[in-house]
């Protein structure tokens, strides 16, 4: 817990050196969202708004920060259930880079929506199909679509090498 209120403080001086520093709301956001799920407490609604005001200013002051954008969708998907702003920010992340945290998460919201159809590209996408690439440290890992890793279902990607399931 030390380490994120120590980065809370970070992006707090940052801010206070350049208030206009996008990417210091997203990460001070990001922070304190992510303190209730290190916890393992239930959030705060009055955090979790704090956490999703400075996420928005980050998008605001730069539209082109992707993870910003995925956050916004997560805090529209798990909080408002407003699946059309959701999939807004996902279609946003989607277009300036396929991220692989907004490939997953534009999935996942398509899968809730009932369109399977539209949930399977961005997941067999990346692994080839009835696959999907997950990171792994500094590598990336397919395994089947619904179902845990096996021993031998790790694939190579064109660049990284993929361990053996565990």
């Amino acid at each position: 817990m030390a380490a994120n209120d120590l980065a809370q403080q970070y992006y707090r001086r940052a801010l206070e050196l350049d208030p206009d520093y996008a990417a210091a709301y997203d990460g001070l956001g990001g922070a304190i969202w992510n303190r209730g799920n290190a916890d393992g407490e239930p959030f705060q609604p009055a955090e979790i708004r704090k956490s999703a005001q400075l996420t928005e200013k980050a998008v605001q002051l730069d539209p082109s920060l992707v993870q910003a954008h995925v956050g916004l969708a997560m805090f529209a998907m798990r909080y408002d259930f407003d699946w059309n702003r959701a999939d807004r920010e996902l279609r946003a992340a989607l277009a300036l880079s396929p991220f692989v945290g907004a490939e997953l998460n534009y999935a996942n919201l398509c899968l809730v929506l009932g369109k399977r159809q539209e949930a399977d590209p961005p997941l067999s996408a990346r692994a080839g199909p009835g696959l999907v690439e997950f990171p792994v440290g500094a590598e990336r890992c397919a395994v089947p679509l619904g179902g845990r890793p096996v021993p031998g279902s790790a694939r190579r990607s064109s660049q990284n090498c993929c361990p053996e399931s565990h």
